[in-house]
């Protein structure tokens, strides 16, 4: 069994354009750079990494690190279809309505309108510029993690009065199939 000593995990893009992908990471979701380094090509084969040393910027997504990786000859970037393998990388966030306003703002184009679900008051999903699906959650406050109880007040707020609750005569199993745009009807 592995032991782990840090309570998440880190993700590493190999980005097909590295610029567009720190712009987006950096400027457009705001997320901190925690520092920037230079992987050998000596480290990079030997481990498996990758076929040659890369530059490698991480930005920070709550305790998370996202390591945005800068290589010679990059791969094409994903092709945007269901796969196997990581698929997408999910963003908790403190207001669903605002998050979505922002990346209007920055031209972010979303795949479909924002749905609410039991566990969440707000769901929406993007692209990054290398095709990895990007969703952004707004937890319902039952469903925060335990990490949330200590984030600021904002993020405890109830849920946008847009978003539906399912009917109350469904059955529980049913409740985490439903799903329903926001401001939709019935």
């Amino acid at each position: 069994m592995v032991k782990l000593i840090h309570p998440v995990v880190d993700i590493a893009i190999i980005c097909s354009d590295f610029e567009k992908s720190l712009h987006f990471y950096h400027e457009i979701l705001g997320l901190e750079i925690a520092f920037e380094i230079h992987i050998s090509d000596e480290l990079a084969q030997n481990v498996g990494l990758a076929p040659r040393g890369f530059r490698q910027v991480r930005v920070k997504a709550g305790d998370t690190l996202i390591k945005l990786a800068e290589i010679a000859s990059p791969p094409p970037p994903l092709s945007g279809e269901f796969s196997s393998g990581v698929n997408w990388l999910t963003l908790l966030v403190e207001d669903i309505e605002e998050t979505i306003a922002d990346l209007k703002q920055h031209g972010v184009e979303l795949l479909a309108e924002p749905y609410s679900a039991l566990d969440a008051a707000g769901v929406v999903c993007a692209r990054d510029p290398d095709g990895l699906l990007i969703e952004f959650v707004q937890p319902r406050a039952h469903h925060l993690p335990a990490s949330a109880a200590t984030a600021p007040a904002a993020a405890k707020r109830p849920a946008p009065t847009a978003a539906r609750r399912p009917p109350p005569e469904r059955e529980l199993s049913a409740w985490v199939e439903w799903r329903r745009p926001l401001g939709g009807s019935g």
